[in-house]
Order: structure tokens, then C-alpha cells, then sequence
């Protein structure tokens, strides 16, 4: 989220600042990582102009990147970010393929997200 904010998207300082126990009743105790996703809205900009965000679990790569690439282009959306827990599969690679006409990706492994906060 800080990342979002940092870029001039719309987040409330309360998603930053978020609890353990707060994101807990939010997503649920067991969290499943495809069930977090969202987007965002470009800060004083069109609300054309938004952000979507993934967190990708390896398991069903295919099914997974085929239903991304549906939201990204049913909700319009012209950029996107996908946060994986390892590295991405060729096979998820040539479903993101299909993005890039109409949409710009950007790719994070959760380690790297780890350190940019750290940092």
C-alpha cells in the first residue's frame, strides 16, 4: 500500500498502518493470497486512470493468470501488479503476454517486497 501512496494512487493512511489484528478481520484469519486483491485510483487524476494488484500464489498458475488478465481488462484498467511468492512460470508469462498491448506489469516477489519495506 505504502507503494501505491508513494506513487500518487488513492490509500488511506489507515491501509498503511494497518494491525495484525486489523488485517486479520479484514481478509480473515486464514488469508488466501488470491483473495487479496484490489485497485486503486490515480490521486487528482481521472478515475480512468487506475492501478490493479494481485497476490499470486504458484498453485493453478494458469487459471490464476487467465482470471488477472480478465480483471484487468473487464475493469479497464491500463496498469497492474502482480505479487508472487517465487518466481513466475512460463506458462504465466505467456498468459501476461496478453496484457501488454493495453496494460503496463509489473512483477514482485514477495522477498523483494519484504526488503523495500525493510529498507
Amino acid at each position: 500500500m505504502k507503494m501505491l501512496k508513494d506513487r500518487n494512487y488513492l490509500v488511506e493512511d489507515s491501509e498503511i498502518n494497518m494491525s495484525k489484528e486489523e488485517f486479520k478481520a479484514k481478509y480473515g484469519e486464514n488469508v488466501v493470497r488470491e483473495d487479496l486483491k484490489f485497485n486503486k485510483a490515480k490521486r487528482n487524476d481521472s478515475s480512468s486512470d487506475q492501478i490493479y494488484v494481485l497476490f499470486y500464489a504458484e498453485k493453478n498458475a494458469s487459471m490464476i493468470m487467465k482470471t488477472f488478465v480478465n480483471c484487468i481488462n473487464s475493469n479497464n484498467v491500463s496498469r497492474a501488479i502482480l505479487v508472487s511468492q517465487q518466481q513466475i512460470t512460463r506458462n504465466a508469462w505467456k498468459c501476461m503476454d496478453l496484457l501488454s498491448a493495453n496494460c503496463q506489469l509489473e512483477v514482485f516477489q514477495v522477498k523483494m517486497i519484504a526488503f523495500m519495506l525493510l529498507s
